[in-house]
């Protein structure tokens, strides 16, 4: 039984630990890391197509197309059409949101990037069978989740706030 606790107090420091650093990069950006993830996207490139933006992060282009519709309600990003195929939808951020890109604090994701490439080869392979396995014994193999840190459906948008998040950067600007 003492190994069954330390199991569980394991999971919820990371439980803890992801619902805390979306916390800390909401109240830092307004955004969840999805929403900065999307933006982030841009930052080797201009203008994107929604589906560019979906590959690059892997995430559904459905999901990536809800995150990319509340960005732009909020003022971080523009849409348009693209000129040779009209299905195509290019995504540019705003003046606003590329200063949102610059100044965007490193997230809980990018520490676990950074720390896990860092293991060696055996460790990383040991750590996501552990991973893997614990997610079987608790019948979660079969739930669909996207590579990304974060508490929550990854598509939850929250707009209650539209004009005061653009105001909030521009005063920053």
């Amino acid at each position: 039984m003492d190994n069954y606790r330390h199991l569980l107090v394991a999971l919820r420091r990371i439980n803890k630990a992801t619902d805390l650093g979306a916390k800390r990069l909401a109240k830092a950006t307004g955004l969840t890391t999805p929403q900065l993830m999307v933006m982030q996207s841009f930052s080797d490139s201009v203008s994107l197509t929604v589906s560019d933006v979906a590959r690059e992060i892997n995430l559904t282009q459905a999901t990536t197309t809800s995150i990319v519709n509340g960005l732009e309600r909020r003022g971080f990003v523009h849409k348009r059409r693209d000129v040779t195929d009209k299905r195509r939808v290019i995504v540019s951020p705003t003046p606003v949101g590329q200063q949102l890109i610059i100044d965007a604090p490193k997230t809980l994701q990018d520490l676990l990037e950074r720390e896990f490439e860092a293991l060696e080869q055996w460790e990383q392979s040991f750590v996501i069978a552990a991973l893997q396995r614990l997610a079987s014994l608790m019948n979660a193999e079969e739930i669909d989740a996207a590579p990304v840190l974060h508490p929550g459906a990854i598509e939850q948008v929250d707009d209650s706030s539209s004009q005061t998040d653009v105001e909030m950067l521009n005063a920053k600007v």
